[in-house]
C-alpha cells in the first residue's frame, strides 16, 4: 500500500500479500483471503450445546448465529439436539430439566429467545 493510503495490483496480488485483509480488518467486518468473501464479525451473547449431523444441524447453526448464539458442543444452559428420522426434522430443546419437542427452526428460535429473555 502506498503512504496516500492507495493500493493498486491485481486483486488476487492484494489477497496474497494480505492488503485486503489489513483493509477490511474492523470491528463489524472482515475480509477471508481463503475464500475471497467479506464476513460480518459476529459477536454473540449466549451459547447452546447443538448435536446432530448433515443439513439440518447445518442451517440450524446458522440460524441460532443469525441471532447472536453461539453453538458449542461444550455443556450449556440450553442444549438443542436435532433429530432427523426418514425426512422428518425434529428439534429437542432442553432447559432447567424441561424439554420441548419442536417441528421447525422458526419454532425453536422462538422458545430459545423466550428462555434467553428469562435470563
Amino acid at each position: 500500500m502506498k503512504e496516500d493510503g492507495i493500493a493498486e495490483g491485481a486483486p488476487e496480488d492484494l489477497v496474497l500479500g494480505q492488503t485486503l485483509k489489513e483493509i477490511y480488518r474492523g470491528e463489524f467486518l472482515q475480509f477471508q483471503p481463503e475464500t475471497g468473501e467479506f464476513k460480518p464479525v459476529k459477536i454473540f451473547k449466549h451459547s447452546v450445546t447443538l448435536s446432530g449431523e448433515g443439513t439440518p444441524y447445518t442451517w440450524t447453526q446458522k440460524a441460532l448465529e443469525r441471532i447472536g448464539i453461539n453453538t458449542t458442543m461444550a455443556k450449556a444452559e440450553i442444549t438443542v439436539e436435532i433429530e432427523d428420522n426418514m425426512n422428518k426434522t425434529r428439534w429437542i430443546l432442553k432447559n432447567k430439566g424441561k424439554k420441548m419437542v419442536l417441528n421447525s427452526i422458526y419454532e425453536l428460535i422462538l422458545q430459545i429467545n423466550q428462555i434467553i429473555n428469562r435470563l
